[in-house]
């Protein structure tokens, strides 16, 4: 049977693991972008539109969850780990 001290290290471990791929898919984000810049001019016919087709609403939704949701995630776990140390320190 899982405890509240247990739950605490689970969230604080997910935590830690969720801002690890959250910084990971941010400088992943970013070396795609600027390498599909570099590629944008060189490469211009359909093949290339049909890759943007697909590519772009990747990168866009890729790119909402780095900018909005990740922090909005990253906060709301946080504030539970808070939540429940005030809890088990009977704060």
């Amino acid at each position: 049977m899982s405890t509240l001290d247990d739950t605490y290290d689970r969230l604080r471990h997910f935590l830690g693991a969720l801002r690890e791929f959250d910084d990971a898919l941010r400088v992943s984000l970013a070396e795609v972008k600027n390498r599909d810049a570099s590629l944008d001019a060189q490469w211009q016919d359909e093949a290339a539109r049909a890759y943007r087709r697909i590519f772009e609403p990747l990168t866009e939704v890729t790119e909402q969850y780095i900018t909005q949701d990740a922090p909005r995630f990253e906060d709301f776990i946080d504030q539970k780990i808070r939540q429940l140390d005030d809890f088990l320190h009977g704060r």
